[in-house]
């Protein structure tokens, strides 16, 4: 895969070099003074160095409102050159310049890395690099993650994978700012990460106290990627611990309508939607949606959020916008997000009444009916054609599994489904595999969502004489099903026994996976795991140490009944130096793996700063999909996410 890759790379850089030499010289591009002064604002610089190569245009940065400290260049032939009387000076480690920042102004794309590295080598990370020029091959990143430090503290664990994701062995520079609700800066910094490394944010490291905001977290670079990085966000207070990974993957369609909204029914607990926007100048005032059944009837109620201004926060709690409603009189109720104007995804919160910790925390499901308006041909439901071809061949039309963790571990599975579908079903049938991939037991069972949210799978399974068991349970429909959803998604939620609360976390789809051939073609998945030539490369943040441990889920799916495939995965482990250690493990088709890190570590004691690491699940052969829940020990509370995608996704 390397040398392939690599060799990819060589033509590609070929036949950009070719073009380039044919139409000539590209015009450099520069940001505005007003562009750069905006940057130097928000990041409070006093004073920089300028970092040249003599082939850029320096007159606009005079009329910047920092002063320029000095010129430096990695260009032997500028050294001890001199511009508006000041002599260019080499980089070195005996003079490394006291700067708030830097602005680079080059045309040379290794420039800017050699300058991260240089900060890094130093520690000097602290000094804000800005650009002057704008790379025509460049990228820009945004992204943001809510953020608590008050009766809860925020965590945030990111890792530089662009090494193992684009061949980019270089340092990552991220720009971070600390807003409040309002918007207003309250804290920036900047890190620098080294290929492979890591580094865990605390709130505690921020210098404030009863705030609640967003940290801001963006970088520029000379080389194209694509323009996400996922991180990890845990939330932890002295009673519950959550998590959610980064927001601001990007706009939705105007009139989407987000999902997952599920409201407690509990008289003790509530749901809050947290809103954001940084778009629009003019304040909006997105549309909520309650939908909730009393009786057999169905009903749908609408009121508008208060207003959100730029850069501004809302946390809004649904039952008080609701309060004429009594909650524990409905059934199933819950809440989408609307605007009329394109919006990052809400994420939602759960508290109980008296408490201001959140016990649970998730994104907004995407509109699904939006977005097979815009492919798979505008189906909602797959065609009949499609259906027939899937039963002559063995393989099921709709596969939607969910982990049962061992005894020992007391953690109980749930589910939760709703509106999250392009179609309503809610007759399944429940196939249980145990991690050898053996189909132990098959049963039909009802699923009545907008009677009852939540289903207990452990209760489901016990009920049906198989109290120990652990693995497996896929649901899929029953022989007489015709309507089948083209996607739906799930909710899986785990309750520990001794704690008592909830934690969910998107589940996986229910397109069928690892099949011999490709269907639905039109715009690529995250993932290519519709075919044979399926592969996996996904990570999720790991803690073990005295205080934590995590547990990790691993499922190869396939909606091909006959496959009896074994395969051999790759579990990495990383360090928060960079540093690896590989463990290989089978597992078999329809089955699972789970993996508890304290244990995978004993056999290979491997530390890192604070018992944190990334860990890598690789296939070349088979697409699996992966959970991981971070335990604390002493109160035994939990937190789950779904693992995320790295090289051959976003």
């Amino acid at each position: 895969m390397t040398d392939s890759y690599s060799c990819s790379n060589m033509v590609d850089h070929f036949l950009e070099t070719f073009l380039k030499r044919i139409k000539g010289p590209t015009p450099t591009e520069y940001k505005t003074p007003d562009e750069l002064a905006g940057q130097i604002d928000q990041f409070s610089l006093k004073n920089v160095g300028v970092l040249i190569d003599g082939e850029t245009d320096l007159a606009p940065l005079q009329k910047l409102p920092v002063k320029i400290a000095g010129y430096y260049s990695f260009n032997l032939e500028l050294i001890d050159q001199q511009i508006n009387g000041l002599k260019i000076r080499s980089l070195l480690n005996k003079n490394c310049p006291n700067v708030d920042g830097w602005i680079v102004s080059t045309t040379n794309e290794l420039t800017p890395w050699a300058l991260n590295q240089y900060l890094l080598d130093n520690d000097r990370q602290n000094q804000m690099v800005l650009y002057h020029v704008k790379y025509p091959n460049g990228t820009k990143y945004y992204s943001y993650a809510d953020f608590f430090h008050d009766k809860q503290e925020t965590l945030i664990h990111i890792n530089n994978y662009f090494h193992r994701g684009y061949d980019l062995a270089l340092p990552l520079a991220l720009r971070l700012t600390l807003r409040d609700t309002r918007g207003k800066i309250v804290h920036s910094r900047q890190i620098i990460l080294g290929p492979d490394c890591s580094q865990t944010l605390k709130s505690s490291e921020f210098g404030v106290n009863n705030f609640v905001g967003y940290l801001e977290v963006e970088f520029e670079i000379p080389k194209k990627v694509s323009a996400f990085l996922h991180y990890m966000v845990d939330y932890l207070s002295p009673t519950y611990i959550s998590s959610n990974h980064q927001s601001g993957l990007g706009l939705h369609a105007p009139l989407s309508l987000f999902t997952r909204g599920y409201i407690p029914t509990e008289k003790d607990k509530t749901l809050e939607v947290c809103l954001f926007q940084r778009n629009y100048s003019e304040a909006i005032r997105p549309k909520a949606v309650l939908h909730y059944r009393r009786g057999k009837k169905d009903y749908v109620v609408e009121k508008r959020f208060k207003a959100v201004g730029k850069n501004e926060m809302l946390y809004q709690d649904v039952k008080a916008l609701f309060g004429s409603l009594d909650f524990s009189k409905i059934s199933a109720p819950y809440v989408e997000v609307q605007t009329e104007v394109k919006l990052h995804r809400p994420n939602y919160y759960y508290r109980d009444l008296k408490s201001k910790e959140y016990y649970d925390t998730s994104h907004a499901g995407p509109d699904l009916r939006n977005f097979v308006r815009k492919s798979y041909r505008g189906m909602a439901e797959i065609s009949s054609d499609e259906f027939k071809k899937f039963r002559d061949l063995g393989i099921v039309t709709f596969d939607l599994p969910c982990f049962l963790l061992p005894k020992a571990t007391q953690v109980e599975t749930l589910i939760a489904l709703g509106n999250d579908s392009t179609a309503k079903i809610i007759d399944f049938e429940l196939d249980l595999f145990n991690y050898s991939g053996r189909l132990i037991k098959s049963f039909d069972q009802t699923l009545d969502y907008d009677s009852q949210r939540y289903y207990s799978l452990s209760e489901i399974v016990e009920s049906h004489g198989l109290g120990d068991f652990s693995g497996i349970v896929s649901l899929r429909l029953t022989a007489d099903t015709r309507n089948v959803p083209v996607l739906l998604n799930s909710i899986s939620v785990y309750r520990h026994k001794k704690s008592g609360y909830f934690t969910s976390t998107a589940g996986a789809g229910s397109q069928p996976a690892n099949l011999p051939f490709y269907f639905r073609a039109g715009p690529p998945n995250y993932l290519n795991n519709a075919t044979n030539a399926a592969a996996t490369e996904i990570f999720a943040r790991g803690i073990a140490n005295k205080e934590y441990d995590t547990y990790f889920l691993i499922h190869y799916p396939s909606g091909d009944t006959k496959l009896t495939k074994d395969v051999v995965y790759e579990v990495q482990v990383v360090n928060t130096n960079g540093q690896k250690r590989s463990f290989y493990r089978k597992i078999s088709a329809h089955g699972g793996d789970f993996v508890q890190l304290s244990e995978l570590l004993s056999e290979h004691p491997f530390p890192s700063n604070g018992g944190n690491y990334t860990v890598w699940f690789s296939c070349a052969s088979a697409y699996l999909y992966g959970q991981h829940i971070l335990l604390r020990k002493k109160d035994s509370s939990i937190t789950v996410e779904h693992c995320y995608v790295g090289r051959f996704g976003l």
